[in-house]
């Protein structure tokens, strides 16, 4: 039997919904919440399919790449130098690269700018040990719960808050003394003058805090991004 590799992109709608189920390997971490892996082929089927991942219910710390402007060379960095997401990337790394991990299809959304956008997989993942990846993170202070995702994750909002609370309890990762790391929510209510840095999507725009310099994801509230059919 031939087998081929594909996009995610290039899948029929009805290949892979909301609510499947699916075996990954996870290929390459681009922070210790999202990943690209390669979804496994159920039986009878023959494509491997590459895709890009996030966790529902976890965020960890962002690294982007920018330019040295002493050296001319583009460099890895943290978005947030707080959140630890260098020290929680090489933390998960050994624990699920390579390996194969059960993944829970929870909703797709468009990331990057207009004419330029990936299709991305919202999922839980589940270790054949450890279970939950999202409570994992949460539990050792390597990732800030985001209330929005959890809802719809394998473990729930209330088991994901749990962790994150026991791991600031603990003072663990980001939460340790002069870490100053937060939950998603924590800003809730706080009012800031920014700069719109990217529009992720329909619902989603990326704004650096004037004051601080920091870049961070904000998800317009009360709003859910409008599918767009394709004319036949």
């Amino acid at each position: 039997m031939t087998r081929t590799l594909v996009k995610l992109e290039d899948l029929a709608p009805e290949q892979l919904q909301k609510g499947d189920t699916r075996e990954v390997i996870i290929e390459k971490l681009k922070t210790a919440s999202s990943y690209r892996v390669t979804i496994l082929p159920k039986e009878g089927e023959t494509e491997f399919v590459f895709a890009d991942v996030v966790l529902s219910g976890v965020q960890a710390g962002q690294l982007v790449y920018r330019k040295n402007e002493k050296t001319g060379a583009f460099e890895e960095v943290a978005v947030d130098p707080s959140t630890g997401a260098f020290e929680a990337r090489a933390w998960i790394m050994p624990r699920i690269l390579n390996k194969q991990l059960t993944m829970k299809v929870e909703g797709f959304q468009m990331q990057g700018k207009t004419g330029n956008t990936t299709k991305v997989i919202t999922a839980s993942l589940l270790h054949p040990v450890k279970g939950s990846i999202a409570e994992f993170l949460l539990e050792e202070g390597l990732g800030a719960y985001v209330a929005w995702s959890a809802e719809g994750s394998v473990s729930g909002p209330e088991k994901l808050k749990k962790s994150e609370d026991k791991a600031r309890a603990l003072k663990k990762g980001r939460f340790r003394e002069g870490r100053g790391g937060s939950s998603a929510s924590a800003n809730v209510g706080k009012e800031f003058s920014g700069k719109v840095i990217e529009i992720v999507s329909g619902d989603q725009i990326r704004i650096m805090n004037l004051e601080d310099r920091i870049e961070k994801r904000y998800y317009v509230a009360s709003l859910r991004k409008v599918g767009v059919a394709k004319a036949n």
